[in-house]
């Protein structure tokens, strides 16, 4: 039981990383083999950007991921040695199987955020984060994470007017 509890504790930030790299692996295949990348892009009409567009994509983005990941299972092989962590010994002893399953909840939200660009110039970013719940299965430990990968619908740049710094002499 020790040993399991071991395993657990020094293995967990290099699995959540495998899991982390998973994801988004499976998003940019996502993106890559199964969206149109014209359909992802958002234009901005008198002043504003479409709504209903945004959430349709946010809607068509956690139903490809959700079919995509549709119960995934992935197997490592995590040598003994390296619950060590030590360089030295981290490639000796016996593998130690684990499992990454992807669990079909994917769960989808929009974000934005505005930031000074220049002088009198805003950047606009509205992207959709996706987050998927992940199981780590090791010998004696189950462990649910939930990993977020974002995806950029709009990059835009917002001009504004630069005022007049002299003032107007008559």
């Amino acid at each position: 039981m020790w040993i399991g509890t071991k395993i657990s504790q020094s293995t967990m930030p290099y699995l959540q990383s495998i899991a982390s790299y998973q994801v988004k692996s499976y998003v940019n295949t996502l993106l890559r083999e199964h969206i149109d990348q014209e359909e992802l892009v958002i234009q901005r009409k008198e002043g504003k950007y479409d709504v209903e567009a945004i959430r349709s994509q946010l809607s068509h983005l956690v139903e490809e991921a959700s079919k995509l990941l549709q119960e995934e299972e992935t197997v490592y092989e995590l040598p003994f040695g390296a619950l060590t962590q030590n360089v030295w010994l981290s490639h000796l002893g016996p593998n130690i199987p684990i499992k990454i399953r992807m669990l079909q909840e994917v769960q989808g939200d929009i974000s934005y955020t505005i930031e000074e660009y220049g002088i009198n110039n805003a950047l606009v970013i509205i992207s959709v984060v996706l987050q998927v719940d992940v199981e780590v299965i090791t010998p004696y430990h189950l462990e649910q994470l939930s990993i977020s990968s974002e995806i950029p619908l709009v990059i835009d740049i917002l001009e504004g007017e630069v005022p007049s710094i002299l003032p107007d002499w008559q």
